[in-house]
């Protein structure tokens, strides 16, 4: 939506004695000088000025749904032809007043508005809460670069870029270079060819017209595009304040939040991640960090694993997951060094699980070493090999060469007896950092892990909520 003034050569001219004035019905709420912000003014608004043809044009992205005004004003400058490019409905008037200026002598100033009812198609600029509310209805798009997109997003966004990552590259560098005119018309020049098919691309996403865009801080690439769509018809375009900064910030802090979680432990082999799945099959609520990594946890954690998200979208998929879930009802999580792979927990959320009950499942190491080979024994005995070698100085060199030759054997058990004792050692030294009055042991059997599942659903139910 855009309100249009042909204001006299003199307004134009007395840039710093131009100001604009926000009101609602109850009066004025926001005023700002011509040159400021959108956030200085509290309202999304940019100004654009025509000096040659003595024309400022206010574009505004708030969608109001009620009567607004818009009132500007100059000194000793009347304005005339007040009007709207797109809503001819405005109401002109003007009225003359006398003010004293700031040295004390009296100065008259003009003052033009016009009242229009602004309806509720018009583009929206919302704060990361309402975004996300909007989004659960809407589909968003990412108009950050392919690289940026990868590295995090948004879960469930739709990348839809206005540059590469080399076009991204070259403007970010004229920009440095040569300033942001420069800049600005290189990107024009990149984004002219691609206005057709991003209109087509948003529509095939939001067929109905509703369609929520953002970039990294909320600026110029999501502005540019939802100027587009709205332009080519759609009728409902939001954009988020912030951009994704402003949803990662949001992330991060939710990770502070009270969580009641109910921590699964046990030896490496236990069958933890079998038994969260029980657990989901009895209705509780389990947020899985190990599947949302990509990986296992071990030296043996990424085979037969997709690639791993970045740290960064690892936590923006955990905050997802939470977001999904009563967080007055337990969570189930497993117990996890802070490195799962290459994603960090984050440390905060971290800090919540090792604070958290252990409930940890006692089974025979035996039972455990037959699991696992049955879990990792239809993985090429190359792979094995390599992951064996990478916990060589952990293990010890006699133990890792036993554990090669048994390998190159085909003596799958005997390898996992060896790693298991390393692990194992590893994983007690982890939990004699916790309260033991904070650790709950359950005898485990590896053909009952349902029946483990219950047991401990029924014994987090009977007991008392632990913050």
């Amino acid at each position: 939506m855009s309100i249009f003034f042909r204001a006299s050569a003199k307004v134009v001219r007395c840039l710093t004695d131009v100001k604009i004035l926000f009101a609602r019905r109850n009066g004025p709420v926001f005023s700002g000088a011509f040159s400021d912000t959108a956030q200085n003014l509290g309202i999304p608004l940019v100004f654009l000025l025509h000096p040659k043809r003595g024309e400022i044009t206010v574009h505004h992205s708030d969608d109001l749904g009620q009567r607004i005004f818009y009132l500007i004003h100059a000194w000793n400058a009347p304005c005339r032809n007040f009007g709207t490019a797109s809503m001819r409905h405005a109401i002109p008037t003007a009225s003359t007043e006398v003010m004293p200026s700031h040295t004390g002598s009296p100065k008259c100033f003009r003052w033009c508005w016009a009242a229009l009812r602004i309806p509720s198609h018009v583009l929206r600029s919302l704060l990361i809460e309402d975004f996300l509310i909007a989004m659960r209805s809407t589909p968003v798009v990412d108009v950050r670069s392919p690289g940026e997109h990868g590295h995090g997003h948004i879960p469930g966004a739709h990348s839809l870029p206005l540059f590469s990552d080399e076009e991204r590259a070259v403007v970010g560098t004229l920009y440095k270079q040569q300033g942001r005119d420069a800049a600005v018309l290189e990107g024009l020049r990149i984004v002219g060819p691609k206005m057709a098919s991003i209109v087509e691309q948003a529509r095939a996403w939001a067929p109905d017209g509703r369609i929520a865009v953002h970039c990294w801080r909320g600026g110029e690439r999501s502005g540019s595009v939802a100027w587009l769509l709205d332009k080519a018809g759609s009728t409902e375009v939001t954009t988020l304040r912030g951009g994704y900064k402003s949803f990662r910030n949001h992330v991060l802090a939710s990770f502070k939040r009270p969580f009641h979680l109910a921590v699964l432990g046990g030896y490496t082999g236990t069958g933890k991640t079998e038994t969260l799945k029980h657990l989901t099959e009895l209705g509780e609520q389990v947020l899985d960090l190990e599947a949302l990594a990509h990986h296992k946890g071990s030296s043996y954690g990424a085979l037969g694993e997709a690639l791993q998200p970045s740290t960064e979208q690892f936590e923006n998929l955990i905050w997802d997951t939470l977001e999904r879930m009563d967080h007055a009802r337990p969570i189930w999580v497993e117990d996890e060094s802070m490195m799962i792979g290459r994603a960090r927990i984050p440390d905060a959320f971290f800090a919540r699980m090792r604070s958290a009950v252990l409930h940890f499942a006692d089974m025979p190491i035996e039972e455990r070493a037959d699991r696992l080979v049955v879990d990792y024994g239809r993985y090429p005995v190359e792979q094995l090999a390599e992951a064996t070698k990478r916990i060589e100085r952990r293990l010890g060199p006699q133990h890792c060469k036993a554990a090669m030759e048994a390998l190159a054997a085909g003596d799958l058990r005997t390898v996992a007896l060896i790693t298991l004792r390393y692990y194992d050692k590893a994983y007690l030294r982890g939990t004699e950092t916790r309260d033991p009055q904070r650790v709950t042991q359950l005898p485990a059997s590896a053909n009952d892990l349902r029946g483990l599942a219950q047991r401990l659903k029924d014994h987090v139910a009977s007991s008392s909520p632990v913050r």
